[in-house]
């Protein structure tokens, strides 16, 4: 439960969703006018229906909604790669999915 108050207080606060490879802070130059979904391979409520221009709207005008959508991202974001650790753990390669993870992550 704990990560799930993280999520919320890392969107809301920093403006923040996470990504596969990176975080996004919604200040980024040009993010106005991208229509692409937040992350493109992502199967979340909001990747699905809304776009990262829409979404730094949201945040810029302290919309209730940028925090909401921003955590079901994040939510899903978590619950996916805490799914993708203890597949690695149970075929026994943590050590290489967590090196290829951080790899990309910090690019």
């Amino acid at each position: 439960m704990d990560f799930l108050i993280a999520s919320f207080r890392l969107d809301w606060e920093k403006r923040h969703t996470l990504y596969q490879k990176r975080e996004n802070t919604y200040r980024e130059p040009g993010i106005r006018s991208d229509v692409s979904p937040v992350e493109a391979d992502c199967a979340c409520y909001t990747c699905q229906n809304y776009s990262r221009a829409y979404l730094s709207h949201l945040f810029r005008g302290n919309e209730m909604l940028a925090g909401t959508l921003a955590s079901i991202h994040n939510i899903h974001f978590i619950v996916n790669l805490v799914k993708k650790i203890r597949q690695s753990i149970l075929d026994d390669n943590f050590e290489e999915f967590r090196d290829s993870f951080l790899n990309n992550y910090k690019k």
